[in-house]
């Protein structure tokens, strides 16, 4: 089981996922979100999201698969989000 806990201290919603990257190398991941679409989104499994208004703070929950994991937060409009990673971080195995 995952534990994350996020405090948004921005202007903007944020949007927070952990994720298994699946059939996906760390550098695909970045690849297509430098150019996101979000009708085509990455391939990768969710474990577990938040989404945190301007100010919030927020806990969540998720499943721990061995594997490698990322983290992405996300601000802006959903068509054009600005998206920062986190990782990759191997777990178990």
């Amino acid at each position: 089981m995952i534990r994350i806990r996020a405090t948004n201290t921005g202007a903007e919603p944020l949007n927070v996922v952990v994720f298994e990257l699946a059939k996906l190398t760390w550098a695909e991941l970045q690849a297509a979100v430098a150019v996101f679409d979000p009708a085509a989104p990455p391939n990768v499994t969710v474990l577990a999201s938040l989404e945190l208004p301007a100010g919030g703070l927020s806990t969540g929950y998720g499943t721990s698969p061995a594997g490698t994991l990322g983290v992405a937060c996300a601000t802006g409009s959903f068509d054009a989000p600005a998206i920062t990673l986190a990782g990759p971080f191997p777990v178990g195995g």
